[in-house]
């Protein structure tokens, strides 16, 4: 008894176009060969064909709303990486001049007017040392309460301080957030955990947007409320106002070594 599988072939039922399935058939096989075409010219490593599709791609993102405009100046400070450009390795500072080199670059970054306004607020420090720069912010001054979107007022002053981590040459920059002991439960930030590695990546966005950071070198990391600056049972906390405690616990720090 011959059995037959079942056929392939719409059926005819009277009410429809034998031939429409036709339709999506051809557009499945013109959709494939586009993909395989795009495959195939990346492969190649053209150049030229590279620029095409890096201008395209481009081109579709320009149509977006720009980030930052508005009324609001504290509107997310969100520019476009450009991953494509080249990046130089940073001159490496010998050991023995490690320790002229982090006060030059300690002083220069105080000297500008953005940092020195930051810094008299109490919302910035700087501070030096033979291994290499560490500057704190404190999370108001990049963000706003419960988000992990850089403000665009803080462009000036990440410009300076993207500057000073290209031209110091240091090896490694780690970039660590953290919070306050009050915990948060959002669909974006689930936790602490979230809030402080979000803006943690947000100042790397950043930086990066700005000036040629060699990516490698960057190390974004969240640790909530794990590692305050003042510890909640400390002498120094019972001496503090809880919600001054809080607030110097809510911060960006910006580990630069060589």
């Amino acid at each position: 008894m011959n059995q037959q599988g079942p056929s392939l072939r719409p059926e005819k039922d009277g009410s429809s176009d034998d031939g429409a399935w036709l339709e999506t058939y051809a557009d499945t096989i013109t959709l494939l060969m586009a993909f395989f075409v795009m495959m195939f010219s990346m492969s190649t490593l053209d150049a030229g064909k590279f620029k095409v599709l890096k201008k395209a791609i481009s081109s579709e993102i320009s149509k977006r709303p720009p980030a930052g405009k508005g009324p609001n100046k504290d509107s997310s400070f969100l520019p476009v990486v450009d991953v494509l450009k080249s990046v130089e390795a940073p001159q490496r500072v010998p050991p023995e001049e490690r320790a002229s080199a982090s006060k030059n670059s300690a002083e220069d970054l105080k000297s500008q007017p953005v940092i020195a306004e930051l810094a008299e607020s109490g919302q910035m420090q700087v501070e030096y040392s033979p291994d290499g720069l560490k500057m704190e912010f404190a999370s108001k001054a990049l963000f706003p309460s419960g988000n992990a979107d850089v403000m665009e007022s803080m462009g000036d002053v990440l410009e300076q301080v993207g500057r000073v981590l290209v031209e110091g040459g240091f090896s490694n920059i780690d970039i660590e957030g953290h919070t306050d002991d009050v915990p948060i439960k959002t669909a974006r930030f689930p936790s602490n955990w979230e809030l402080s590695a979000s803006r943690a990546t947000a100042v790397a966005r950043a930086l990066l947007a700005l000036h040629p950071i060699d990516p490698e070198v960057l190390r974004p990391s969240g640790f909530g409320d794990t590692r305050p600056a003042i510890p909640l049972d400390s002498e120094e906390a019972e001496s503090i106002d809880l919600a001054e405690v809080r607030a110097r616990n809510r911060r960006v720090v910006i580990h630069a070594q060589y």
